[in-house]
């Protein structure tokens, strides 16, 4: 039967696939199971005048060590008979053209997809082996052959330029998580302010300073193992005590506790790209959830819930 979505469009399940998709695949070899995967295209400072720009693709992924590696690849232009078409006799209603409007409008019509790798930089610690565990990485949003990557046993967060590691800081807990400020990733900052979640702490990290950690700030009573951007200033966070926690990241500030959103431990984060008031959580038993994290109680929530 249709369901609706968090636009209040109706979704016919199963969904059909015009076709296979593309895939590129990427000859990356790690001794560990990979635990952290983070993609996107060039950082808007380039992509307005320069000889990059949106034309190319980065992708970074570790491995339960904490081994990293960061490629480049280089565009395959689309056509439009790559664009899914509906099935015949199911027309989307008007709710739902809407939200795939605002989707092709966030994305140029001529976009490429990516193609070819054309680099690839290994980001290891020499010298530096330790247990399978716990691994965050992000990609820098302003500096395009920047990277950081946390690891769990090493208690560490190292940031790389290209392959050569810029800076390395020690944390007090085992890191689970690193993403970049809120304002790097609108482009409006300098790709130096990094967040990183460790038990129970949500860090505030400058890598142009020697001290590294600016700021801890102790959050609910479990693990977070989940890290996320979300609207123009703030960050979400959630673990095995099952809420979410966002936090404005200019005044440090807590802005909302949402309790027992998934049944079991949320272990991923991620904003709309549609809604800019919504999230969608994932737990531990493959649940996910979309909220309004704007909303400060649990029964006023818009929850939609998928087990797969």
């Amino acid at each position: 039967k249709p369901i609706p979505d968090h636009e209040g469009a109706r979704v016919t399940k199963p969904l059909s696939l015009p076709r296979e998709p593309k895939l590129t695949q990427l000859d990356l070899k790690f001794e560990k199971e990979i635990q952290s995967i983070a993609a996107g295209g060039y950082p808007a400072s380039t992509s307005q005048g320069g000889s990059h720009g949106a034309r190319r693709y980065r992708i970074i992924c570790a491995d339960a060590r904490g081994d990293a590696a960061l490629a480049f690849l280089s565009p395959v232009p689309s056509s439009s008979s790559d664009e899914s078409s509906e099935s015949p006799g199911d027309p989307p209603p008007a709710k739902r053209q809407k939200v795939d409007s605002k989707l092709r409008d966030s994305q140029s019509s001529g976009s490429p997809r990516p193609g070819r790798v054309t680099k690839t930089f290994r980001l290891e610690r020499k010298g530096a082996r330790s247990e399978g565990g716990y691994t965050g990485v992000a990609l820098n949003p302003v500096v395009e052959d920047s990277s950081s990557v946390v690891s769990f046993w090493r208690q560490s967060l190292c940031a790389y330029k290209q392959s050569t590691l810029v800076s390395s800081y020690g944390t007090i807990y085992p890191p689970t998580c690193v993403r970049y400020a809120p304002e790097d990733v609108r482009g409006g900052g300098g790709g130096h302010v990094l967040f990183t979640t460790a038990s129970n702490q949500l860090s505030v990290w400058d890598t142009r300073t020697p001290k590294g950690c600016q700021a801890r700030i102790n959050v609910g009573d479990g693990t977070l193992l989940a890290l996320a951007t979300v609207g123009n200033s703030e960050i979400a966070v959630g673990g095995t005590d099952r809420s979410l926690f966002v936090f404005d990241v200019r005044k440090r500030t807590q802005l909302h506790r949402i309790p027992g959103i998934v049944k079991y431990e949320i272990t991923a984060v991620c904003a709309s790209r549609v809604n800019t008031k919504a999230v969608y959580v994932t737990s531990l038993d493959h649940e996910i959830a979309m909220i309004d994290y704007t909303r400060k109680s649990a029964s006023h929530l818009a929850r939609h819930s998928l087990r797969g």
